[in-house]
């Protein structure tokens, strides 16, 4: 369980590496993807799976407490993207992005924090 967190933080730390390097990159797929339906199943089920595993695997790691609330949050936001459906959805995504992309240098750095966070909490 704790090598697919630690998996999972390696994709975190990997996609923010890109969004720091080259923001049009991630921003440009999220813009071009918004409306596909993948995009909002694997938004959803990305956090339902992360969700259980932080919450199943909290007490190996070295923050038990924080790692439950991070897999609740997760779960919480699944359940969420579920209740608004597709449309609104690809509303939210698009809002997202343009309000984020003159951020989105400084959003990639608190990736890398998170991911690095959670490779350290599981190793």
């Amino acid at each position: 369980m704790s090598l697919l967190i630690i998996l999972f933080g390696v994709l975190v730390l990997v996609a923010s590496i890109t969004l720091v390097i080259r923001p049009t990159l991630v921003t440009g797929m999220m813009e071009s993807n918004a409306e596909t339906t993948w995009l909002y199943a694997a938004a959803i089920v990305a956090r339902l799976v992360l969700g259980w595993l932080l919450i199943q695997g909290a007490a190996i790691s070295k923050f038990p407490a924080v790692i439950t609330v991070l897999g609740w949050i997760a779960l919480i936001a699944a359940f969420v993207f579920l209740a608004i459906g597709h449309g609104r959805f690809v509303r939210l995504i698009r809002w997202v992005v343009e309000w984020f992309k003159p951020w989105s240098r400084i959003g990639g750095v608190f990736g890398v924090i998170f991911g690095a966070f959670l490779i350290y909490a599981f190793v």
